[in-house]
């Protein structure tokens, strides 16, 4: 098996590889909620190289992989010309989902068919941006959204937000990985299980992002501010000691998708993350396999 590093600048997607990146200086790669992040390196490069890639047409794609598998994947976007060479920034394929705005009405549908919408438009737009919807799962709760001159990311963020019809709702993600392809599920739904040696951990746990009481604030049928009842969750405020509460605004007029909204923010506010500094030289998958 090839455990080593490998990255390249190609044509497109599908296209030839036009530098192998492998050996480039200063590379950084990071992925986030979203999905692929950034991806920066520098190139040692002659002028007249630097120029030409500087100056070429299309959308580059870039790659980097290890033992077979993309580890990350995105599109040229900046290229300078500095001394030697050539700096180098790619960023994830969910920025596809800010190059438009977004107008359009989806009246009594669920986020499933917003969400395909999304991705119709596009990869109608660029050709580079995967059409598939295999990765759209349903929330379940009815909508009624009016979109005016909004980018498609936003969007998204919006519905991650607005909670499912799971009796105890919950918080949505998307995002971009490998293909291009975009997925919306619950959050955590593809969570994957690893194990490392740690010698020096730095563990943190702050009560900054707390909220164990919530409630939601809308518009009636007046277009005149609403709230809903206030939610708290009683095990959090007696192990913390402590009530924090929330007004999570939310543009509707549906008191019960409120609801919803003020109820998933509750399950994920009410224990605070815990922020974790760990350094390691080996990365093992649940089954203790290197």
């Amino acid at each position: 098996m090839n455990t080593r590093l490998g990255a390249g600048l190609y044509t497109s997607f599908a296209g030839p590889l036009l530098i192998d990146l492998s050996r480039a200086e200063q590379v950084r790669f990071s992925t986030n909620e979203r999905g692929f992040a950034s991806f920066s390196c520098f190139v040692p490069l002659g002028l007249l190289d630097s120029f030409y890639l500087y100056d070429r047409a299309t959308l580059p794609h870039v790659a980097v992989t290890w033992a077979g598998g993309v580890v990350w994947e995105g599109r040229l976007e900046d290229v300078a010309i500095v001394a030697g060479g050539l700096r180098l920034t790619a960023l994830g394929y969910i920025r596809g989902y800010a190059d438009a705005p977004y107008s359009t009405s989806h009246i009594g549908v669920t986020a499933s068919s917003i969400v395909q919408a999304l991705i119709a438009a596009a990869s109608g737009l660029n050709s580079f941006m995967s059409s598939s919807t295999m990765l759209v799962q349903n929330p379940g709760v009815t909508l009624a959204e009016v979109y005016e001159d909004q980018y498609p990311v936003d969007i998204l963020d919006r519905l991650c937000n607005l909670g499912d019809s799971q009796t105890t709702p919950r918080l949505w993600e998307a995002g971009v990985w490998e293909n291009r392809i975009l997925h919306f599920r619950p959050r955590g739904d593809a969570a994957r299980k690893w194990f490392i040696d740690v010698a020096a951990p730095d563990i943190e746990r702050t009560l900054d992002t707390l909220y164990n009481s919530v409630y939601a604030v809308y518009q009636d049928g007046g277009n005149q501010r609403a709230v809903t009842a206030t939610s708290s969750d009683a095990t959090s405020i007696a192990r913390y000691g402590l009530t924090r509460r929330a007004a999570v605004s939310l543009q509707a007029i549906d008191a019960t998708l409120a609801g919803k909204v003020r109820d998933a923010y509750l399950a994920d506010h009410k224990d605070p993350p815990v922020r974790a500094g760990l350094g390691f030289r080996r990365l093992y998958d649940q089954f203790g396999t290197l």
